[in-house]
């Protein structure tokens, strides 16, 4: 006769193994992120901000234009995100960095391969759960060449119910705003989202941006909740939901002091405040028609 607490330990690792099976797969795409080489180090280094010679950026303490970013942010966010949802598979995104040598060379490197890397070399994910997704060196790119994954991979994605997009705080709304469009051109045989939505709404989307801007605390999470309020009834047939990550409320949530501090330094950051102005300002180009990309 069957031993009963042999049959009781059978019957539940059964019913687990069926849980597991409904499951879904958590995809998280990390957004791309402009890097620095830092000579002999194992890894590339995704700072905070970093010199630019693109247009119209906040400028630093020794006076040159610098470029917000904060791709380590994300990376050390996932590595927290992982902890707690491991059933995930991680996209990372982003173009190609090409770096001047002192001898007047150019050196090339994915921007996706190196945070590839470093998560597999440093952080300790496992290849398998980690692919390099090549994009243009920009959100945009980043966010059509998901949606063409999403077009091309229509059996996978229809067993999804969400995909997440992670960045940072400051960049999260106009990251998620893209990551739309892109999904709705897919949809709708290259229609652009922008001929679609109101003027009314366009009103309204900027008139949001503008009165969240002064809250530091608060307000990018206020204009990211309200334009996705707005834009619920465009996207409503999309083949799956964009759900947002924001890295510093990651880092913030697990408690740790280090990670903690290190959130708010990210969102309290000077250049961070000022980045603020031009995300918003690149969301209202985006609705005229008029953003390009730099």
């Amino acid at each position: 006769m069957e031993n009963s607490s042999e049959t009781s330990e059978t019957s539940q690792n059964a019913v687990e193994k069926r849980e597991q099976e409904k499951q879904k797969m958590d995809i998280v795409v990390m957004l791309g992120a402009s890097l620095r080489e830092t000579p002999n180090a194992q890894f590339e280094h995704f700072p905070l901000h970093l010199d630019t010679t693109k247009k119209d950026m906040p400028i630093g303490r020794d006076g040159k234009p610098k470029e917000v970013s904060g791709g380590d942010s994300r990376l050390r966010a996932l590595e927290e995100y992982q902890e707690k949802y491991p059933n995930i598979h991680i996209f990372t995104t982003g173009g190609t960095e090409k770096i001047k040598k002192e001898d007047g060379s150019v050196k090339e490197i994915s921007r996706a391969d190196a945070a590839r890397e470093k998560l597999l070399k440093k952080c300790h994910f496992s290849e398998n759960i980690v692919t390099a997704l090549p994009s243009g060196g920009s959100t945009q790119g980043n966010a059509k060449a998901l949606a063409s994954w999403v077009d091309e991979h229509r059996e996978i994605v229809g067993k999804l119910e969400k995909i997440h997009i992670l960045t940072n705080e400051f960049h999260m709304t106009r990251a998620w705003i893209m990551f739309v469009h892109a999904l709705y051109s897919i949809e709708h045989d290259g229609a652009n989202l922008i001929n679609v939505i109101t003027e009314e709404d366009k009103k309204n989307i900027k008139d949001i941006l503008h009165n969240t801007l002064e809250d530091r605390d608060n307000g990018d999470h206020q204009a990211l909740e309200k334009v996705r309020k707005i834009y619920a009834e465009y996207i409503k047939d999309l083949p799956v939901e964009v759900e947002p990550i924001i890295a510093e409320d990651v880092l913030a949530a697990s408690g740790e002091k280090g990670k903690v501090e290190y959130a708010k330094l990210i969102k309290y950051d000077p250049l961070v405040q000022k980045a603020r102005a031009n995300e918003r300002k690149g969301i209202g180009d985006l609705l005229d028609g008029t953003y390009v990309v730099k």
